[in-house]
């Protein structure tokens, strides 16, 4: 069950990633007042921040939980395998978290916390290292 639910959270995260992305600023826009769905204006003071964590966090939680992702390949999984795979994926989350914060709120954070540095530095790297360490499993696994 630990296994299935590791690889869940696995690619719910990037699904989130993406949906918050692309999603963020028209809802920003929407919830400001700067933009009309079907006539309709909704003027409001939410931070881009604010938007886009909602909607990396919401998504996160929804696909993990409630979509049924089971992988026929998380049986096989090594309990170094979903060690790794959790780490990687409570790292990616983090800095993908920090990655949305305005710069003003993310310099406090930067000053006060050394591991939060060190995600942020090397976002493009976490998002890159599950897909390559499922290869190097599949490797080592002989798949």
């Amino acid at each position: 069950m630990q296994r299935e639910r590791v690889s869940a959270t696995l690619l719910a995260t990037y699904v989130a990633l993406v949906i918050a992305q692309t999603w963020a600023k028209p809802i920003y826009e929407f919830l400001n007042g700067n933009r009309a769905i079907f006539k309709i204006y909704i003027a409001g003071r939410v931070s881009p921040f604010s938007i886009t964590a909602a909607l990396f966090v919401i998504f996160v939680i929804l696909i993990a939980q409630k979509s049924g992702l089971k992988s026929a390949r998380s049986e096989s999984l090594s309990n170094l395998e979903v060690l790794v795979f959790s780490l990687c994926s409570t790292a990616l989350i983090i800095a993908t978290i920090l990655s949305f914060m305005p710069q003003e709120d993310l310099g406090r954070i930067l000053e006060a916390s050394k591991i939060a540095r060190l995600l942020l530095r090397y976002h493009n790297l976490l998002i890159v290292l599950p897909p390559l360490l499922i290869i190097l499993f599949g490797i080592r696994r002989g798949d």
